[in-house]
């Protein structure tokens, strides 16, 4: 008779820290979306218009360009991580963090893909990585 050990069906801490961290930022995307904002922009900005101080158009070029290689890269490392399965979760939980601060039924709505993104997480993450 063969012993079954629990944590053989539970992802490993790493997997853990890195959905969270998927859907976290999926979230405040979401979330930001909404309040009009995009802190990515502007730390970019930042950075840039410290190194490049008197050229306007050069700093709008590379602001587009390195905000698309970033939206690239995290969609590539979400699908890479987790599949289409995944691309899904992630993009309701930005969806969620887009409608829950609208507050209403919609809110309610958003809560409820939020809180089916996070149960349904762990459940992609192992699909895909099996």
């Amino acid at each position: 008779m063969s012993v079954v050990r629990i944590d053989q069906f539970m992802p490993a801490m790493s997997e853990i820290f890195v959905l969270e961290i998927e859907l976290g930022f999926g979230f405040l995307g979401g979330l930001f979306t909404n309040v009009g904002i995009d802190p990515e922009k502007g730390v970019i900005t930042f950075f840039l218009r410290s190194i490049l101080p008197s050229s306007d158009f050069l700093l709008f070029l590379l602001v587009i360009l390195i905000g698309i290689a970033a939206t690239a890269v995290g969609v590539l490392g979400i699908f890479a991580d987790a599949g289409k399965l995944g691309l899904f979760v992630v993009g309701s939980v930005w969806i969620s963090g887009l409608v829950i601060p609208i507050g209403g039924v919609v809110a309610v709505v958003g809560m409820f893909l939020l809180v089916g993104a996070i149960l349904l997480g762990p459940v992609v993450y192992d699909i895909q990585n099996e």
